[in-house]
């Protein structure tokens, strides 16, 4: 039996962050328990491999959802990472915080102390912006982020188009106003990937005080009477406990956290008895309020071949950029090829965005329909990615068994809102629309999906349906919330509600998913977090 002060369950975005600022205190015994490996390998490091991580299981869980009748039944592919970094090493890359009224209105759902000035302190803590010093960001942080190094003459092209659309130019999407169109930053840095282990464990793992276990799958939180006071572990087919003298942190994903809590006894008893679980707490909410983002591509041929990052595919050109990168980590493959986006409300009077836009200067073949097969294929062209930002629809996770190797019932039931449907077919015309601005008369093509033909709502709608993907923001499953709300899981400290010593803290605690990409917010909560569990005072703005 192993002894610590804290036992953190789970390396990937937030558990490195806690583990880093938890240990920086010499006194505190700190245990980090990761299902997966060290994610040293090259195609986790280099920034344009991201595409060979997808459906590895060395580096990702694989998840499928039930099948979803509005999508016509299929099942839909779910990545999320395995391994130091968690999902932060198979990621796009892309740095959004999200919009400022999302943590706004989370301080208005009675959650004080997650209002945007509350946060933006801990983004600023977080944050090594490359390029970028002032209110919003900082240079010193641990995450490092700048612009992407493959911005290209298609991508100007984009920005053009979406400033011919109506739209102002967006110089940081991570300040004051979301809308408009711009580059993005990325967590890219020295020609690397810069995920959440590189930011926070690689220094650190050395400290005499932090120990890190790989390839050990929780099983799940032990108790003593109502107070949790480990986690069963197995490592190598053999069964561990760990104990915790403070407090158990569960840092395993919208999936894991609230699959463990199940698996624990902390979940809705009418679902958990029929497993025969002995229930420990009766809480409804683990596994309910799921939300993700649901993305939709507009696709076309390019006149000009040179313009697009297609020209790689060729074997003797991909040889080439590795060669290169290998040598100097340096060229195409040392950055995402994702630069440029842009953000839209589609009430024109509201400064709140219902809809990202990202340039993908190539058209990749995907389906994520095959259950043990994700085809990313480049096809000559460009596409225009639109994410839906602000999904009403709401699923749920369940157990399947109590095996704890046992993927569990993932239903996003996407589409159920009307609301979800609207933004998506005006995703589409948005898409159509900055395709069509004089920006982009030196490369379009012929439209290769949706196709010429798809015009009617009605039809746009059946093209939504039949290859709508999701956006990889999996979030709110083990949703904060205030004591009226009989859904919540966790208090505004992200601790379990009727127990003591355990908290959640990763992308599940969320009660509603932010505007974007969902690693920045991620690192975020477990920066504020760790200030929590630690008893230090919040952070304030002119302290970092």
């Amino acid at each position: 039996m192993l002894d610590f002060d804290y036992v953190i369950a789970g390396a990937g975005s937030a558990g490195c962050v806690l583990a880093n600022r938890l240990s920086a205190h010499t006194h505190n015994k700190v245990l980090l328990i990761e299902a997966g490996g060290t994610n040293h390998h090259l195609f986790v490091q280099m920034p344009a491999a991201a595409g060979k991580l997808y459906a590895n299981p060395k580096y990702d869980w694989g998840y499928q959802t039930e099948p979803q009748p509005q999508f016509n039944n299929r099942r839909i592919y779910w990545p999320r990472g395995r391994g130091c970094g968690g999902s932060s090493a198979i990621n796009g890359m892309i740095f959004i915080r999200g919009n400022q009224s999302d943590y706004d209105g989370w301080r208005e759902l009675g959650l004080e102390g997650w209002g945007y000035e509350d946060v933006l302190p801990y983004f600023k803590r977080a944050e090594g912006n490359a390029t970028r010093q002032d209110r919003y960001h900082r240079s010193e942080g641990r995450l490092k982020t700048g612009p992407s190094q493959n911005f290209s003459t298609i991508d100007q092209m984009f920005l053009d188009a979406v400033n011919q659309s109506g739209l102002p130019f967006n110089a940081d999407f991570n300040g004051a106003s979301q809308l408009g169109g711009g580059r993005y930053d990325v967590n890219v840095y020295k020609g690397r990937r810069w995920t959440a282990a590189n930011a926070y464990l690689e220094d650190i793992r050395k400290r005499p005080n932090l120990t890190i276990m790989t390839d050990s799958l929780v099983h799940r939180v032990l108790f003593e009477g109502r107070r949790a006071s480990g986690l069963e572990v197995s490592q190598h087919g053999r069964l561990e406990k760990v104990m915790a003298h403070r407090e158990v942190l569960l840092s395993l994903g919208v999936i894991g956290s609230p699959q463990v809590l199940l698996l624990s006894g902390i979940g809705p008893a009418d679902e958990l008895q029929p497993l025969g679980i002995d229930i420990v707490t009766d809480l409804p909410g683990v596994g309910s309020n799921l939300q993700d983002h649901l993305n939709i591509t507009t696709q076309y041929d390019c006149t000009d071949p040179n313009l697009t990052f297609d020209r790689y595919s060729r074997p003797d050109r991909t040889a080439l950029l590795g060669l290169q990168y290998l040598l100097s980590r340096s060229g195409p493959a040392a950055s995402t090829f994702w630069s440029a986006g842009a953000f839209k409300a589609i009430d024109q009077s509201s400064n709140y965005p219902d809809l990202q836009m990202t340039l993908t200067p190539m058209v990749l073949v995907e389906d994520p329909r095959e259950r043990d097969k994700v085809t990313m294929k480049a096809l000559p062209g460009y596409q225009l990615d639109a994410t839906q930002l602000r999904p009403e629809s709401r699923g749920y996770l369940k157990l399947r068994t109590t095996n704890p190797t046992d993927h569990p019932i993932i239903d996003p039931c996407y589409l159920t809102a009307e609301k979800d449907k609207r933004d998506m077919i005006e995703g589409v015309k948005w898409a159509r629309e900055l395709a069509s601005q004089p920006a982009f008369d030196k490369a379009r093509g012929p439209e290769i999906a949706p196709g010429s033909a798809v015009q009617s709502d009605a039809d746009l709608l059946d093209y939504v349906t039949a290859y709508a993907y999701s956006g990889y923001h999996p979030t709110c499953t083990c949703k904060m919330g205030v004591g009226s709300d009989a859904n919540a899981v966790l208090d505004s400290e992200l601790r379990l509600r009727g127990i003591e010593n355990l908290r959640v803290v990763d992308a599940s605690v969320m009660p509603f998913v932010t505007s974007g990409n969902t690693h920045a917010p991620t690192v975020m909560i477990a920066e504020k977090a760790a200030d929590m569990i630690l008893g230090n005072p919040p952070l304030l703005l002119d302290e970092v």
